[in-house]
């Protein structure tokens, strides 16, 4: 009896310290319970004649009263278990739950980034298409036809990459390139838009460095977001493109329009870039793109504007981004 009576100790000991159902282990202490009165009291009784009466209700009172505290220990235990383990389910629910909404966050981010850089792209490629077919002859417009598409084949290698990294910033894919070709080719581009809208584009590119060393693709989106919104914005009037140095380090590109301006506070949230109020009407995510794009290209941008002014916006890039070896 000795041996069984241990054996069902460490039994209860062991269920209790495993989370064992309570049911299962409140049998077991009933049992332990029954062993502990025959083998001790009932024993005792038999052997000492002299422990009868009040002395044996008290001893088995005692026994009760231990195994019932053990049990009420065991159900206050495994209710702090049971506490204890939803505390932690749910904190694992709220931290999933976190995850999923900010991974949808960035997968519709990256959604709307494809979207909007996608369009400016086709757009500049319909335009190009529509001033070759007015000359098809016209060798310079074949040309820009056949610039756009190249750029919007690596824009989209370029987010097909970004895609598998949603929400990291991919480095700049530097090159030298003619910075004036690039302004002409915007220019007469988007001259086709204005000219759509009854605006007129002013362009000065001769005042741009020759060459500079950066990212090409993303110089243009750039100035493409910002023509694109100017022109957009602008209902009568002119926008004027310029690029000019502005340092023996630094380049500069201006977009001004004869728009309807917009106030100095709400100017302030558009460049937060994307990590800031992306739900603003109109340029929000325009100017959020070109502001994460000319951060990643190393320069600054302003906007400068008021109601009823028209609006101008100031990119200084560096004329040489340093290759960072990784």
């Amino acid at each position: 009896m000795r041996e069984e009576q241990d054996a069902l100790t460490a039994a209860a000991a062991s269920g209790w310290q495993a989370g064992e159902r309570l049911d299962a282990l409140a049998r077991k202490i009933e049992i332990l319970a029954r062993i502990v009165l025959v083998e001790t009291v009932t024993e005792f009784a038999r052997v000492e004649r002299a422990f009868r009466g009040a002395q044996e209700i008290a001893a088995r009172t005692a026994i009760h009263r231990f195994f019932a505290n053990l049990l009420d220990q065991a159900i206050q235990t495994s209710a702090q278990q049971q506490a204890m383990e939803s505390q932690t389910y749910q904190a694992q629910l709220a931290i999933a739950k976190a995850e999923l909404e900010r991974t949808s966050a960035q997968r519709q981010r990256f959604m709307a980034v494809v979207a909007h850089e996608l369009r400016n792209f086709v757009q500049g490629l319909s335009y190009a298409a529509q001033l070759w077919e007015k000359q098809p002859d016209n060798k310079r417009a074949l040309l820009f036809a056949q610039t756009q598409i190249r750029d919007m084949q690596e824009l989209l290698h370029l987010l097909l990459e970004h895609s598998t990294l949603v929400g990291a910033r991919q480095p700049p894919s530097l090159q030298p390139f003619d910075l004036q070709a690039l302004c002409e080719e915007l220019a007469v581009i988007y001259e086709q838009a204005a000219t759509q809208k009854g605006l007129r584009l002013r362009h000065e590119c001769e005042t741009a460095p020759e060459l500079v060393l950066s990212d090409r693709v993303r110089v243009k989106q750039i100035v493409a977001n910002l023509l694109s919104n100017a022109i957009k914005y602008t209902s009568r009037g002119e926008v004027c493109l310029r690029f000019r140095v502005r340092d023996e380090q630094h380049w500069e590109v201006h977009i001004t329009d004869t728009g309807p301006g917009i106030s100095a506070e709400h100017a302030a949230r558009l460049l937060k870039g994307l990590g800031g109020d992306e739900n603003l009407p109109g340029r929000g995510i325009g100017l959020g793109i070109t502001k994460d794009l000319v951060s990643t290209l190393g320069g600054t941008i302003e906007l400068t504007s008021a109601n009823g002014e028209g609006s101008r916006v100031v990119v200084t890039l560096p004329g040489r981004i340093p290759i960072v070896k990784m």
